[in-house]
């Protein structure tokens, strides 16, 4: 195995860094997010480790919630990274 593929693994692995799968335009998974910041059916704010992450869309729900995941249905029209601090 290369050396970039694992660190790419590696990176995989880190708890620390989020997770963000989307499934089409209607779901979105969110491992390892830091918490809820602004939720309504047409914007939402989830807290990352290093940034946000803004949705916007129609009709979106939080679907499934636990401590380190959450994923949200519904139209998803965009997805916006801020990113709040550097990783080291």
């Amino acid at each position: 195995m290369g050396r970039a593929k694992q660190n790419e693994i590696i990176e995989d692995l880190d708890r620390h860094l989020s997770r963000i799968e989307l499934i089409g335009n209607h779901r979105i998974t969110i491992e390892n997010h830091k918490g809820i910041q602004e939720y309504s059916d047409i914007s939402m704010r989830i807290a990352l480790s290093d940034g946000i992450l803004h949705i916007i869309g129609q009709g979106m729900e939080i679907y499934g919630l636990t401590l380190t995941e959450l994923t949200v249905t519904g139209k998803i029209n965009s997805i916006e990274y801020i990113q709040t601090e550097k990783r080291r």
